[in-house]
């Protein structure tokens, strides 16, 4: 399981049915249309014994035949949110803003794919290349950058733009978004 949550109910209280029912409902980011979810229960007081959650009626009371996921993926980007941070680096070896923290969200991609991640400076030359292939690169991802060149020589103070690239799946291309970062010391 990549990943999960983990929900604590109250001590089962019998209901008019002869037994405790819950609905639980909860909102998460797809990153692929064909995400499977799982629901798995288990007991605080006995570790590591699971019971998986299967279709069917456990009462009459309620349908549990189907689970439904509704997922708007009209005007989903495939590249979502694209974070720089700290705004301003200062890699002078004090343990505080050393590094750039460069976070990104892909969505509706998959296969193999390089996930480009390139730091330019205002003149356009590319200063350093992050770039990493990614099997199936749907979902959150992190990048960073200590603010130094391809050879390891701290660069200059300045500004400097993060580039992050993709090449999409079917006929759009390649998505790519720019964000500026300074770096000072």
């Amino acid at each position: 399981m990549e990943g999960g949550i983990d929900i604590r109910f109250p001590t089962t209280v019998a209901s008019s049915v002869g037994g405790a029912l819950y609905a639980i409902t909860f909102r998460t980011r797809v990153f692929l249309q064909s995400t499977t979810f799982r629901l798995d229960f288990g007991r605080q007081d006995l570790d590591g014994v699971r019971q998986a959650a299967s279709e069917g009626d456990a009462t009459n009371v309620a349908n549990g035949r189907s689970l439904s996921v509704v997922s708007d993926l009209q005007g989903v980007p495939l590249l979502g949110e694209l974070s720089l941070v700290p705004a301003v680096i200062t890699p002078n070896g004090d343990g505080i803003n050393d590094e750039l923290t460069i976070g990104l969200s892909v969505f509706h991609i998959e296969g193999e794919k390089s996930i480009r991640v390139e730091i330019f400076d205002l003149s356009g030359r590319r200063v350093r290349d992050l770039t990493r292939l990614q099997s199936n690169p749907s979902g959150d991802h992190t990048f960073q950058w200590d603010g130094r060149d391809e050879s390891g020589r701290l660069l200059p103070p300045g500004t400097y733009a993060v580039r992050v690239a993709f090449l999409a799946d079917g006929t759009r291309g390649t998505i790519a978004r720019t964000r500026i970062v300074g770096l000072v010391y």
